[in-house]
């Protein structure tokens, strides 16, 4: 793979080291969005895990980007995911830190507790710039063509949600337990609680009401997935996973994701529910139905040809 793609300079950290069944590497970049960023998180960090001696395959093998939630630092909770996807399938991952999170962290940050309400627009523009731009340099560098695919959970779900959709080329799509943005999360759901709103009201001189208000005014034109775009008309299959009872995440703002998803113009669109809540979710489902949503979005996602004529660009869907 080469290293410089797409808008792209990667610094690899390390040789490929290989297992018994997948091989990773890990690397660097510098975030396309960099100059938002504090300094400890411009530079982007990931860690690839690809089907052992891929290299040495004729065939093409599909490539997830997985994007990171709420308090997610490091790689390794979906690590577990990537090495169920190689084993299951042969699908390689790109697992990708998110910035104000492990190595990106800023100095005197308390974990991955963001300080400040526009941090959260920051981490919003950054991962899915960081996305895009991975996905280009995936697209464009890697000697075997595969599929792509994005995917994430909580935070990172939405993430994906509007990465898929920027998309110019096909992408398989699996959110996973997503809001439609992020201010019912942080005003609503089991989240509001570690708000110091009292802050706010001091800082702004408004009742909570109104702070509520004005922070739903201010984030939502920034973190929340972008309903305008579902009219384009690139191919893309989609995956959705829900948690029944999930606390984390107001009903009807996955029923909001529903509907958005609803609306695009795409190959395939499913939405699929799991039982529990947000956290055990996660952890009784990451290696079940998260793994098989994203086997079946890359299985729905069918070989496509991309015919360029002179008004616009046409994919022609090989349909089983």
């Amino acid at each position: 793979i080469n290293a410089e793609y797409g808008g792209l300079d990667v610094e690899w950290e390390n040789e490929w080291e290989e297992d018994s069944l997948y091989m990773w590497r890990n690397g660097k970049f510098l975030s396309p969005v960099c100059h938002l960023l504090p300094a400890e998180s411009k530079t982007a960090y990931f860690q690839m895990i690809l089907p052992k001696h891929c290299p040495k395959v004729t065939q093409t093998f599909p490539i997830v980007i997985q994007l990171a939630a709420t308090g997610d630092e490091g790689f390794q909770m979906r690590k577990k995911i990537a090495l169920a996807l190689v084993r299951r399938k042969g699908i390689g991952s790109l697992i990708l830190e998110n910035p104000y999170y492990g190595l990106r962290k800023p100095i005197g940050q308390f974990k991955g507790s963001l300080r400040k309400v526009v941090d959260v627009m920051k981490v919003t523009r950054a991962a899915i710039e960081e996305s895009r731009s991975l996905l280009t340099w995936l697209r464009e560098c890697t000697v075997y063509k595969g599929q792509l695919g994005i995917t994430g959970m909580s935070m990172g779900g939405a993430f994906s949600i509007t990465v898929g959709m920027m998309t110019p080329f096909p992408i398989a799509c699996v959110p996973c337990m997503s809001p439609h943005s992020a201010v019912p999360v942080l005003s609503e759901g089991v989240m509001s609680k570690v708000i110091n709103w009292d802050i706010l009201m001091e800082q702004s001189e408004l009742p909570l009401k109104e702070v509520k208000g004005k922070l739903e005014g201010f984030l939502n034109p920034f973190c929340s997935t972008p309903s305008y775009l579902v009219y384009h008309k690139h191919p893309i299959s989609v995956v959705s996973v829900s948690a029944k009872h999930d606390k984390f995440i107001p009903f009807h703002s996955t029923l909001k994701v529903h509907h958005t998803l609803n609306q695009l113009k795409s190959y395939h669109v499913e939405h699929r529910w799991i039982g529990g809540g947000h956290v055990s979710g996660f952890l009784l489902h990451q290696r079940t139905s998260f793994v098989e949503a994203i086997i079946h979005a890359f299985e729905k996602l069918e070989a496509v040809e991309i015919s360029n004529l002179e008004s616009s660009d046409v994919y022609l869907i090989r349909r089983r």
